[in-house]
C-alpha cells in the first residue's frame, strides 16, 4: 500500500508512529499467547492521539504484524514517505527471546507468524540497529520495547542529564538520534500487572505521557520510568530495570503536545524570562555606558581645573622673579581666579549630579532584579502548592510520583534530589519552608523577628528597643512608618486596648513572661498611639516592668515596641 503524505500538522516537520501489539501468535503454544500486548498498543495509540502531535499513526495487531507486514512498512513504506527532518516513533509489545552465538547473545523480536526457537522467521535487533534505522531518513526515530529480552540491544549510555528549556529543545532537535527505550535490562523479563491492567513499562509509560502537560523528551521518560519500573518490580520480589541509550547520534527525541497553547506556554514564559534578562543587562549596560560617559567628563572638567592651576602658578613664579609680562595684570588675576572658582562649582555640581544619577540607576536596577525575584518566588509556590495539593490528598497518591516528577522538571538545579525530599529542593533554590510558607534565607531571618501573638493576632517585633533609642512620642510615630522589619512596611505603634492585653497575658512580671519566650523587651515605658483625650500634650503607654497604663508628656522619651496585624 502506498500512503500519500499529508499536510504536517505543524511548522515543515513530520511526526510518525508506528505501534505494534501481539497477542496471537499462530506457531506458539496457547500456553505462549499474551493477554495485555495490544491493550498495551491502543493504550500507546490512545494517549499519542489525544494528547501529542503525529501526523500519521500505523497500527499492526495480532495477525496484521506478521514479519512480511512489518519489515515492509519499516524498509519500504516508511522511507518512501518519511523525510530527513521528520520524527518517528516506534512502540512494539509482545514476544522477545535470544539465542547464544560465539560472539554472544543475540536478541530478536517475534513477529505474529514467528517462532522462538531461532532468527528465521523474526527480527533481530541487529536488523533493527544496522538496517531499519539506516533505511529510514528520518531526523530522530524512537524505539520503545516492551518484550522479554528487549535489552540485548547494544546501545551507547546516555550521560546527559535531562533539562527543562526552550533552548535545550532547539539544540537537540537539530541533531540527528536513535535512541532505544527497553522493558528490561539483559536476561529480565517484563512483568504484567501494571497500572490501568497494563504491563508495568507500558502501565508507567502511558501515565508518564498522560500526566506530562507539555512537551517531553525521550531523555526525560526514561530518567522518571526507570525508577518507577525498578520500584514496582522490586515491590513483587522481581527485577526489571529498563534499558535507554542511543544506537547513534546526540539529539533527543521530542513528544510535541497536540494542545498549542502548552508548547505556548513554555514558549512564551522563556520569551519572558529573557526580556526581562534582556532588560537588566540593558539597564546595566546604559549605567556603565553613562558612568563612563560621566567619568570622561570629570576629567576633562578636572584636567581644565588643572589647567588654570598651572596658569595661576605660572604668574605667580613670573611675578615673584620680576619678570611680569604685560598681560599680568590685576584684572587678569581676577579673572583667572574668577574662572577657576567658576570651574570648580561646575566640576561640583557634576559629581552630584553624577552620584544623584547613580543612585537613580541603581535603584532602577534593584527594582528590575526584585521585581524578577518576586516573580521566581511566587512561581515555585504555585508548583510547590500544586505538588502538595496532590500528594496531600487520598485521591492522588497514585500520581503522587508523578506530580513530583512534574515538579523538579521543571528546576533543572533540582537535579538529584531525592524523591518527595522538599526541603532539599527548596534549598537547591535558595528557599526554605518556613512554617509552612516558602521564603528566602533573608525572609526567614527576617520573620524571625517576629513574635506572633496566636490570641490576638497581632504580630510584635521581638527586639523592644529596635529603634536603637528612646524617642518623643512625635518621634516614635514617624519613626515606625519608616520600619520594613519582617519585609512588611505595616508598622505602627500600639494602641492603649492592645497594651491592656498584653498586660493582661502578661500578669504582674511582663517583661519576665514575655523574655522567657524569646523577646527582648525593655522594663521601660513604652509608647501606645492614643493621646490623652483630656490633653493632647499627653500620650498613653505601657510599663513593661509592671504592666502599668498611663499617660504621659509627649516630650519625653519612651521605647518603641511596634506592631502589626497578621494578614
Amino acid at each position: 500500500m502506498i500512503f500519500k503524505k499529508p499536510p504536517p500538522l505543524v511548522g515543515d516537520t513530520y511526526s510518525y508512529a508506528v505501534i505494534i501489539g501481539i497477542d496471537r501468535y499462530k506457531n506458539l503454544f496457547p500456553d505462549r499467547q499474551l493477554k495485555n500486548a495490544v491493550k498495551d498498543a491502543k493504550g500507546i495509540e490512545n494517549v499519542l492521539r489525544t494528547q501529542y502531535r503525529f501526523d500519521r499513526i500505523f497500527t499492526l495487531h495480532d495477525q496484521q504484524a506478521s514479519r512480511d507486514s512489518i519489515m515492509r512498512l519499516l524498509t519500504s513504506e516508511l522511507p518512501g514517505i518519511v523525510g530527513k527532518d521528520d520524527a518517528l516513533f516506534i512502540f512494539w509489545a509482545g514476544h522477545g527471546n535470544q539465542i547464544k552465538t560465539h560472539d554472544g547473545e543475540l536478541g530478536y523480536l517475534i513477529p505474529h507468524d514467528g517462532n522462538s526457537s531461532g532468527l528465521y522467521g523474526n527480527i533481530s535487533m541487529s536488523q533493527l540497529k544496522d538496517d531499519i534505522s539506516r533505511a529510514i531518513p528520518a531526523k530522530h526515530i524512537f524505539y520503545a520495547f516492551d518484550a522479554c529480552y528487549s535489552g540485548l540491544l547494544t546501545t551507547r549510555a546516555v550521560d546527559r542529564a535531562p533539562r527543562r528549556d526552550l533552548a535545550y529543545l532547539q539544540e537537540i532537535t537539530r541533531e540527528r538520534v536513535r535512541q532505544v527505550l527497553t522493558a528490561g535490562s539483559k536476561g529480565q523479563e517484563a512483568l504484567d500487572g501494571g497500572p490501568k491492567g497494563h504491563s508495568v513499562f507500558t502501565g508507567r509509560l502511558i501515565e508518564i505521557l498522560e500526566a506530562t502537560g507539555d512537551y517531553i523528551t525521550a531523555n526525560e521518560i526514561q530518567a522518571i520510568l526507570k525508577e518507577r519500573v525498578y520500584h514496582d518490580a522490586r515491590a513483587r520480589g522481581h527485577e526489571q530495570t529498563p534499558g535507554f541509550g542511543s544506537l547513534s547520534g546526540l539529539g533527543d527525541f521530542v513528544f510535541i503536545p497536540t494542545k498549542p497553547d502548552r508548547l505556548g506556554r513554555i514558549t512564551a514564559t522563556s520569551a519572558e524570562r529573557r526580556k526581562e534578562l534582556e532588560q537588566l543587562q540593558k539597564a546595566e549596560a546604559e549605567a556603565a555606558a553613562a558612568k563612563t560617559r560621566e567619568q570622561q567628563e570629570l576629567a576633562r572638567k578636572q584636567a581644565e581645573l588643572d589647567a588654570l592651576d598651572q596658569q595661576i602658578a605660572d604668574m605667580k613664579n613670573r611675578l615673584g622673579s620680576g619678570t611680569a609680562r604685560t598681560t599680568d595684570s590685576l584684572d587678569t588675576v581676577v579673572a583667572l581666579v574668577e574662572q577657576k572658582e567658576a570651574q570648580a562649582q561646575r566640576l561640583e555640581q557634576l559629581k552630584q549630579q553624577r552620584e544623584a544619577e547613580e543612585r537613580k540607576r541603581q535603584q532602577e536596577l534593584e527594582q528590575l532584579k526584585q521585581a524578577a525575584e518576586k516573580k521566581r518566588l511566587e512561581q515555585i509556590k504555585a508548583d510547590v502548592a500544586k505538588y502538595q495539593k496532590v500528594a496531600s490528598s487520598k485521591y492522588g497518591q497514585d500520581l503522587k510520583g508523578t506530580a513530583w516528577d512534574a515538579l523538579v522538571r521543571n528546576y533543572p538545579a533540582a537535579k538529584g534530589v531525592k524523591q518527595y525530599d522538599l526541603d532539599a529542593l527548596l534549598a537547591l533554590l535558595g528557599l526554605v519552608n518556613h512554617n509552612g510558607e516558602i521564603l528566602t534565607s533573608h525572609e526567614k531571618q527576617q520573620r524571625e523577628e517576629i513574635y506572633a501573638d496566636p490570641q490576638t493576632g497581632l504580630q510584635w517585633l521581638r527586639d523592644g528597643n529596635s529603634a536603637g533609642k528612646p524617642m518623643t512620642w512625635s518621634q516614635a510615630m514617624e519613626w515606625v512608618k519608616t520600619l520594613r522589619a519582617g519585609g512588611y512596611s505595616d508598622w505602627r505603634l500600639p494602641t492603649k486596648a492592645e497594651f491592656e492585653r498584653m498586660a493582661e497575658l502578661g500578669g504582674r512580671t511582663p517583661i519576665q513572661k514575655f523574655n522567657s519566650q524569646d523577646l527582648k523587651i525593655e522594663p521601660e515605658f513604652y509608647w501606645a498611639s492614643n493621646e490623652h483625650s483630656g490633653d493632647t500634650e499627653y500620650a498613653w503607654g505601657f510599663l513593661a516592668s509592671n504592666g502599668n497604663i498611663f499617660y504621659d508628656s509627649k516630650n519625653i522619651r519612651a521605647f518603641i515596641w511596634p506592631v502589626r496585624v497578621a494578614k
